[in-house]
């Protein structure tokens, strides 16, 4: 499956895990959050998209052999219906870590994410980061995303965005 203009009734993009729940919103609800460790991601709908909310790690099972097991990948991946996906990390202290996983899940989901009109990068951490804009994982990511027409923010404890947004 791939990011499809109107990819709500075709939900089923992934291969789930049996045990997990693997789509938690598949609707146009105005507040769509997601939250770990008193960590908040939330992507304000204002414009009553409708919005498919994926727990990836853990969750989805990418069934490509030639992938190794061991790859990063990101806590959530958010689609909208204007074909936007947000891929969003929630973390501790390990930022350098969140950096991998968001570019280890985009290289894991590329035909899928490649079919995005853009791809952004989202990572809520505990404390403030460390400067991580000279760090090569940084970097890397950064211009991968823009390349995919996204971009990369990184945040402590608490986001809040809005869809029309994002490119901001």
């Amino acid at each position: 499956g791939k990011c499809e203009k109107d990819n709500t009734k075709d939900a089923d993009i992934f291969e789930c895990d049996k045990k997990q729940k693997c789509m938690l919103v598949a609707d146009d609800r105005s507040n769509i959050k997601c939250e770990e460790n008193r960590k908040v991601y939330n992507l304000e709908n204002t414009q009553k998209q409708k919005v498919l909310l994926y727990k990836m790690d853990g969750g989805i099972v990418e069934v490509d052999a030639s992938v190794d097991e061991k790859i990063c990948k990101c806590d959530y991946l958010y689609i909208t219906q204007d074909n936007r996906a947000i891929l969003t990390e929630l973390k501790g202290t390990d930022v350098k870590h969140a950096l991998n996983q968001i570019d280890g899940t985009i290289t894991l989901f590329n035909k899928i994410l490649s079919g995005c009109n853009s791809v952004f990068g989202r990572i809520i951490m505990s404390s403030a980061a460390p400067r991580l804009s000279a760090t090569p994982q940084y970097t890397k990511l950064l211009s991968r995303l823009k390349r995919m027409n996204g971009n990369l923010k990184l945040k402590e404890n608490k986001m809040t965005e809005k869809i029309n947004e994002l490119d901001k």
